[in-house]
């Protein structure tokens, strides 16, 4: 319980134990160069931590418990498999934040900055639309679903639609 600091990088590790949220008194955690997919909410446990070393791994996603470390000063989650990070993010206020190479989607927490995003692999993302909920983007432009059934309605019932009048 009184260890302050532990370097566990570069060892093939698989699993984080959720014990590690024991060791509450961790100032220093380096788990970099190994093959975490994911992070025990249980971090959330250590308040008193400052460095979380996590780069080099294949995490997918962090647990929201990370973005209530308030005395985090660096973060690292460099070349993972990151996918989207939360606006809670910027809760971390006076930490340097390290996430590039990793396959983050727009949109990126407000308190980033593009040279804090760094190089993001975004081939899977989804492109964003122009258009706000219920509306249909066609050709750069916002129509109304319901505005669009209607026309629908009137083409299918002409002449050449499925349903001509008699």
């Amino acid at each position: 319980v009184n260890l302050t600091e532990l370097y566990l990088g570069g060892n093939y590790l698989t699993v984080i134990p959720p014990e590690i949220g024991n060791l509450v008194n961790l100032q220093s955690l380096y788990l970099y160069e190994n093959l975490f997919t994911s992070i025990p909410s249980e971090i959330g446990n250590l308040i008193n931590l400052k460095t979380l070393d996590m780069g080099y791994n294949q995490i997918t996603e962090l647990p929201v418990e990370v973005y209530s470390l308030n005395n985090l000063e660096v973060l690292r989650l460099e070349h993972n498999q990151l996918t989207s990070l939360s606006n809670d993010l910027c809760n971390l206020s006076d930490c340097n934040i390290y996430i590039n190479n990793n396959q983050i989607c727009p949109p990126y927490p407000e308190c980033l900055t593009e040279e804090d995003i760094g190089y993001q692999d975004t081939s899977e993302c989804e492109e964003p639309s122009l258009c706000d909920e219920g509306y249909i983007e066609i050709d750069g432009e916002c129509y109304y679903q319901s505005d669009l059934d209607v026309l629908q309605d009137f083409i299918d019932n002409s002449q050449g639609g499925n349903n001509p009048p008699p």
